[in-house]
């Protein structure tokens, strides 16, 4: 048994299938918090992209981790801010 999901070997694909696609719900709206916070952040004064290697300030994420939590959610900047009207 998978602990994570729950999932087992000799699950039924259909059943399978509904449990991954909980996970994947799970773990989209984990990540969504940090997608939507770049809306607008990342860039400096001047509008240049921050280096994904620098830290946000008060956290110890990157701006390459909320990077990369936006794109396993599968959205662009502008989908992410049409996700949030």
């Amino acid at each position: 048994m998978n602990t994570l999901t729950g999932m087992t070997d000799d699950m039924p694909t259909s059943m399978r299938e509904a449990v991954l696609s909980s996970e994947i719900e799970r773990l989209r709206e984990a990540l969504k918090p940090f997608a939507e916070y770049m809306e607008g952040m990342g860039r400096d004064n001047k509008g240049k992209q921050l280096p994904d290697d620098q830290g946000v300030g008060w956290v110890y994420l990157t701006h390459g981790d909320f990077r990369n939590a936006r794109l396993a959610m599968g959205m662009s900047a502008i989908s992410a801010k049409e996700a949030t009207q």
